[in-house]
């Protein structure tokens, strides 16, 4: 797996922890959006250092990486099914 997609997984599961601290388990107050653009703002920023323009890119390339990984998988089990 490219080390570039691992590093931006780990982005977004940065981001996603910290979108979840906003709620902190409770109803989703006026705050919120405005705690979260900075958060949001941060994600796109360190995608970007990592050359992808928008977040969307990072996870199209991240979910081709994972097709990719997954045929490499099934084409390994077949073969080996049939030796």
């Amino acid at each position: 797996m490219d080390q570039k997609i691992l590093d931006g997984r780990n982005l977004v599961e940065t981001y996603r922890a910290d979108h979840a601290k906003l709620y902190n388990g409770e109803i989703i107050s006026k705050d919120i959006p405005a705690a979260h653009t900075p958060l949001y703002e941060k994600l796109k920023k360190d995608l970007e250092t990592l050359e992808y323009e928008t977040p969307n890119d990072f996870f199209i390339a991240s979910k081709l990486a994972d097709d990719t990984e997954i045929a490499k998988l099934a084409d390994k089990t077949k073969y080996e099914r049939w030796e």
